[in-house]
């Protein structure tokens, strides 16, 4: 069963990130806590961590796109 990772809330005023790099490879395998992307507003870079151990699917947006 697939796992949607969804982006944080980082502040309220923003209502889009950055989506700024990805340190894994969609087919990679990945466990809890896995660093597994980084998405930035125009005050804080967060890191995306994977929620349980599993496979990467995909992501959806490419680096350096607007969520």
């Amino acid at each position: 069963m697939a796992t949607a990772i969804l982006t944080p809330r980082v502040n309220n005023n923003d209502d889009f990130v950055r989506f700024s790099r990805t340190y894994v490879e969609p087919g990679s395998v990945v466990r809890k806590g896995d660093v597994i992307a980084d998405i930035d507003t125009d005050k804080a870079s967060v890191t995306i961590e994977a929620p349980d151990d599993g496979f990467l699917l995909k992501f959806v947006q490419s680096p350096g796109e607007m969520i």
